[in-house]
């Protein structure tokens, strides 16, 4: 589809009506549009998306009529009606068509408008001016036919990089050519031609009805045939799996060639686990020796604590032992027994006296009690003995001294390990290995469904051979048991019209198989005579046979990630192959004879194609627009220009200039912003063009006008 003129009258940025005048005569027709930044440059390709389908992603219906140029919107009183529109002439095969879209709305208030009305209009200027509503849809229709919606950003591209997003990824591009192939139109024509030999096949089978050899075959004809339909419809849709399949699985090869073997990570991984085992290890010790040393001060009872006093209880001690108070184990019931006996133990007979020292032992010693805590405490007080309260002090400051020694080298290890683990996980991090697992575990998938695709297409089409065969062999057990007679010549005819039907059938299928077919092939080759001429890198261009995305082939490795200068080059090469592969297909559909109307060569509106590149790239892009498509605009800022003027300008069969008005006060903010822009001119030719005004007297309304440069 190409542009032979787009005017646009108070919309976006553009006072009054302006007009672009589009060549068309060559077969390679560059215009050059040199615009300082902020000027209106992307504002053509959103007035070419609302022409083309009535809408924009930042406007609503409720503020579509903000599309209408400030200034005019700003003059207008309460109650005035205000309008702006877009118009643009194609260049079609049998006439040119001209279409206008007019969003308008009347002021009611201040700041305040009524909900703005859409008006899709064809335009006829002979003998005047005149819009026919197009209330059928029938040129929206076709419009949408011209330019998919889903192929709109990259044949009219506004500003950023070229990528696999702006293309919108394989269901945009895919669908897009399904949807101008009719592909739906396709499965109905089949259905159509399936039902009228089926129409027919019953016509035979009333006719022959009392033919019964005859009338069984062809009955045993249809049940086959209706298995090798289901079969074959099984098959395509196999080997459609199986192409998205092995399409899905060269995308994961090539993600995984790009990312690497992943071994250092798996080397980190295998780190980070052996450091968390210690780590572990390390946290447990830590907590062993926090219970001992909780154990043993539990245990102590206090008793460290008390060793100062030991040598005064050991001196009462003592003295109670020399006083008797702790005397040897004697009982109270041994001492009432020597009482009441008529001699001491010793054997001398009792008298007042021996009676009387027993009875003060007794009372002095046993009768309180404290025998065996005072020999105890006697015991435990000594140092001399075993399980004196010196030796237990001592023994348990040791058993504490272990245990903290432990529990300080645990937390030191605990403290290096996990380090060390944080730092390994840093690095893990920055490490695809989740990934490159992930896209292991999804290329083993792919190769299983693959390997298990091919095994039942395989089975599919030794069933659908076998099935052909039967059919073979029942149709000559048919032709044997022709009726005879007058029923010959009607079962001729009807079995030549069945058998029309089934060509017609079988073409249909066919031609659309071959079409599907021939995506991969020839945008293949497209892309290939488009990429590998400019590349200078020795880089060659790949499309994926599954998705139909672009790819570059270096070194015998396949790699979707692009540099900036690569990327836009390669990107650029699709997106004009894709226009001419959807031109290449109805080419072919025509000779078919399945046409709707003619699809010509595709214009393309690239606002900063240059972005984000080397010098190097920008002239192998430079050089590859200038040449390789019916019509290309090109819409440039003062550096860009700079930058391929030398290529560009020559090539050039016209340049523009967009001349954007604004106020004082911008102009010396950009101008403080960037000392370099000095006085916003452009060289074109031995000429300088300024492209930046003030805006006159006491408007405020910014505003761009469009003035020739050559």
């Amino acid at each position: 589809m190409l542009i032979k003129e787009l005017r646009i009258c108070d919309f976006l940025v553009f006072p009054g009506e302006q007009v672009i005048q589009l060549p068309t005569q060559k077969d390679h027709n560059l215009v050059v549009i040199l615009a300082p930044n902020n000027s209106g440059k992307t504002n053509i390709i959103r007035a070419l998306k609302f022409l083309f389908y009535g809408h924009l992603p930042d406007c609503t219906e409720l503020t579509a009529y903000r599309l209408i140029h400030d200034g005019r919107r700003g003059a207008a009183s309460v109650g005035h009606e205000v309008a702006g529109w877009v118009e643009v002439t194609l260049e079609l095969e049998d006439e040119d068509l001209t279409l206008r879209r007019t969003v308008k709305t009347r002021k009611r208030g201040q700041d305040q408008w009524m909900p703005p009305e859409l008006q899709f209009t064809r335009v006829y200027r002979v003998p005047r001016l005149s819009l026919v509503v197009d209330a059928d849809g029938l040129y929206q229709t076709k419009l949408r036919t011209l330019v998919p919606e889903q192929l709109f950003d990259a044949f009219y591209f506004k500003g950023e990089p070229l990528d696999g997003k702006l293309l919108g990824g394989v269901t945009a591009i895919r669908e897009s050519l399904a949807s101008f192939l009719h592909e739906d139109r396709w499965q109905d024509a089949e259905t159509a031609a399936e039902a009228v030999r089926h129409s027919y096949t019953k016509d035979l089978g009333r006719l022959t009805e009392k033919n019964k050899e005859y009338s069984e075959l062809l009955n045993n004809e249809e049940l086959f045939r209706k298995h090798m339909l289901k079969e074959q419809e099984k098959l395509a849709a196999k080997k459609k799996q199986l192409d998205e399949t092995t399409g899905n699985f060269d995308d994961v090869t090539v993600r995984l060639q790009e990312l690497g073997s992943g071994g250092d990570a798996e080397r980190l991984v295998s780190q980070i686990r052996d450091f968390r085992t210690k780590l572990e290890s390390a946290r447990k010790a830590r907590e062993r020796a926090d219970g001992d040393i909780a154990r043993l001060v539990g245990g102590s009872r206090g008793v460290p604590f008390v060793l100062q006093a030991l040598p005064v209880a050991t001196s009462i001690l003592r003295q109670m032992q020399e006083d008797n108070i702790i005397p040897a184990d004697v009982s109270e019931r041994f001492v009432n027994r020597i009482l009441s006996s008529p001699a001491c133990v010793c054997g001398r007979p009792h008298d007042d006296e021996t009676r009387l020292a027993w009875k003060r032992y007794k009372e002095k010693t046993l009768s309180v009690d404290l025998n065996r805590g005072l020999s105890d405490l006697l015991n435990a007080v000594q140092e001399s003995n075993s399980h004196s309260y010196t030796k237990f002090t001592a023994d348990i400051t040791t058993k504490l001294k272990a245990a903290q020694e432990s529990r300080a080298r645990a937390l030191a290890e605990i403290e290096k390990l996990d380090a060390s683990v944080s730092d390994l996980e840093k690095k893990l991090q920055a490490s695809p290995i989740e990934e490159i697992r992930t896209l292991t575990a999804k290329l083993r998938e792919l190769a299983r469904s693959r390997e298990t695709l091919k095994g039942e297409i395989t089975q599919l089409e030794d069933s659908i051979a076998a099935t052909q065969k039967t059919l073979k062999n029942l149709k000559e057990k048919m032709e044997r048991a022709r009726p005879s007679g007058a029923l010959a010549q009607k079962e001729r005819i009807l079995q030549k019209a069945r058998a029309r039907a089934e060509k017609l059938r079988l073409l249909i299928q066919e031609s659309r198989e071959q079409l599907n077919r021939s995506f991969h092939h020839m945008l293949q080759g497209s892309v290939t005579e488009y990429y590998d001429t400019s590349a200078t890198d020795g880089s060659k261009a790949h499309i994926n046979r599954g998705t139909l995305l672009p790819a570059i082939e270096a070194n015998g490795q396949v790699r979707g990630n692009l540099g900036g200068g690569q990327s836009q080059l390669l990107a650029l090469a699709y997106i004009v192959s894709v226009a001419r592969l959807r031109k290449s297909l109805h080419v072919q559909m025509q000779k078919l004879g399945i046409g709707f109307g003619k699809l010509d060569d595709q214009s393309f509106f690239l606002d900063s194609p240059f972005n984000q590149v080397t010098d190097h790239y920008a002239h192998a892009i430079a050089n590859f627009l200038e040449g390789n498509a019916r019509q290309v605009v090109l819409l440039l800022a003062r550096q860009q220009w700079n930058l391929v003027q030398p290529i560009i300008e020559p090539a050039a069969s016209r340049i523009l200039g967009f001349q954007y008005h604004t106020l004082p006060e911008k102009i010396l903010e950009w101008r403080e912003k960037d000392p370099k822009l000095s006085d916003f001119s452009y060289q074109v030719g031995a000429k300088s063009v300024r492209l930046l005004e003030e805006l006159p007297g006491a408007q405020q309304s910014p505003y761009t006008k469009i003035i020739p440069l050559n």
